[in-house]
């Protein structure tokens, strides 16, 4: 529906000024309008979220209007009647979901945490979302948000983000940017490409600030183009000289900077750590996000351990709770003094839970998986059965043949073979030879599962060049 009202020049000094448009009293009450309705106009192809106020005049009499923004209002004609498209009032937000997606605005909260309304204004299958505040920008996302697509997970994203996503704020301000970090630019593919299939975002949309250490400029343009290789704009990208930075191509921030869309981001994050604690499958796919930020794996001869580290303790205890989801035993949290800001760290080192990481496919980033995988196949509790049970299926079946066969002692292979007989692994059959009798090995089903695991591992090292 479409309504005149008149363009004035408001606050009007050098340094700022602002755009107030003014209806008659018979269009604010044709279209049904109150003081603080929020709705969506549209002006030359423009849509614009607003608010509308009421300007007292003289003699207790008063008429609605609207602050414009100045993108737009500076190019209406002032002081005269202009068309504006009515598109419609803002959404009211309930809580709720639909199966397989997120319906946005059922997500967001009524405020901020300035106390400022979240509008949200339905388009088709999209929604434009808004914070009612002097110069922030609105964003306009996919109305259902969904749980996957293209090989790109909700959850998995939002493990990655709560490691490495940019979440601080100053007190009493909104966030102003939606960020990511990294030093491996596969990251940085899979982050913009997850928010990409998810949101909707275009990758032209990122800036990034690419930190480097002893940075010359003769280096600029293969450390643009090496991180344009992840899709961002050369153009776009901006190189940082920073002392703390050790990585050859530096760490890479990726930033789109709207107050909307970064306060949406996080609620949508406050709304994926209580979805990843509904169901081991939900905590599973969280999980596989963290592996992507802050876990580091060490597995050697003298200790095998992979470690959560973050700077809050709060967020430990949420990673225990992830693992214990998953039946994955950790340590008790453990706080590294040394630090300045804190740092506080949680452990996995039994071998039960390596397995289950193995097994449930739990660590996503690429070098740290096969690292982990590789080194998982050579720690004691998966290399001591691994060769008992490839030397049986090759058909070494007695201690004798199996302990000429891997150059061990037949004491030790008496020993070791009782034990994988006690827990099922092997399955046993005595024959005998004239007077001699002589115990044959042959795999169990759960002999068979196990070392089709190991060997699948195996192949997928292989397949990997690791």
């Amino acid at each position: 529906m479409k309504f005149k009202a008149r363009v004035y020049i408001m606050n009007k000094n050098k340094q700022y000024h602002s755009y107030f448009a003014t209806m008659k009293q018979n269009e604010s009450k044709l279209l049904k309008l109150k003081e603080s309705s929020a709705i969506l106009l549209r002006i030359n192809g423009h849509i614009f979220p607003t608010i509308i106020r009421i300007l007292h005049t003289s003699h207790n009499r008063f008429m609605y209007g609207f602050p414009i923004p100045q993108t737009i209002g500076k190019n209406l004609q002032i002081k005269s009647d202009i068309d504006f498209e009515f598109l419609t009032f803002n959404l009211k937000l309930e809580i709720g979901e639909i199966n397989g997606e997120i319906n946005l605005p059922n997500i967001l909260p009524q405020k901020t945490i300035r106390d400022k309304n979240f509008y949200v204004f339905e388009l088709g299958d999209k929604v434009l979302i808004w914070i009612y505040s002097t110069g922030n920008k609105w964003c306009i996302l996919p109305k259902c948000i969904p749980l996957a697509r293209n090989d790109y997970d909700f959850l998995e994203l939002f493990g990655g983000y709560f490691c490495e996503g940019f979440k601080a704020r100053k007190i009493r301000n909104h966030l102003d940017r939606l960020s990511y970090s990294s030093s491996e630019i596969d990251q940085i593919i899979w982050f913009i490409n997850s928010v990409e299939n998810l949101f909707k975002i275009e990758k032209s949309e990122w800036t990034a600030q690419v930190l480097v250490r002893n940075y010359n400029e003769k280096n600029r343009d293969s450390l643009i183009k090496y991180w344009a290789d992840s899709g961002l704009k050369k153009e776009k990208i901006k190189i940082i000289n920073n002392k703390l930075v050790n990585d050859k191509f530096g760490v890479c921030l990726v930033n789109i900077y709207n107050s909307a869309l970064a306060e949406t981001v996080y609620e949508l994050f406050l709304h994926s750590k209580r979805m990843a604690l509904r169901s081991k499958e939900n905590s599973l796919k969280f999980f596989r996000g963290l592996s992507r930020g802050d876990m580091g794996v060490s597995i050697n001869n003298t200790g095998n351990t992979i470690s959560f580290t973050n700077n809050s303790k709060n967020n430990i205890a949420f990673f225990k709770k992830i693992c214990n989801n998953l039946n994955i035993r950790t340590s008790k949290i453990i706080e590294d003094k040394r630090a300045k800001k804190g740092c506080w760290s949680a452990l996995i080192h039994d071998f039960n839970s390596f397995e289950k990481i193995v097994a449930l496919n739990a660590i996503t980033h690429k070098r740290r998986k096969f690292y982990f995988y590789s080194k998982f196949l050579k720690c004691r509790g998966c290399r001591v059965p691994l060769k008992y049970l490839k030397a049986v299926y090759m058909g070494y079946d007695t201690n004798q043949k199996i302990s000429e066969h891997l150059q061990l002692s037949l004491v030790t292979v008496i020993t070791i073979l009782s034990k994988h007989r006690k827990i099922g692994l092997l399955k046993t059959k005595i024959k005998t030879t004239g007077q001699i009798h002589r115990i044959h090995y042959s795999l169990s089903e759960k002999g068979k599962k196990l070392l089709d695991f190991y060997n699948s591992i195996e192949r997928e090292i292989k397949d990997n060049n690791i």
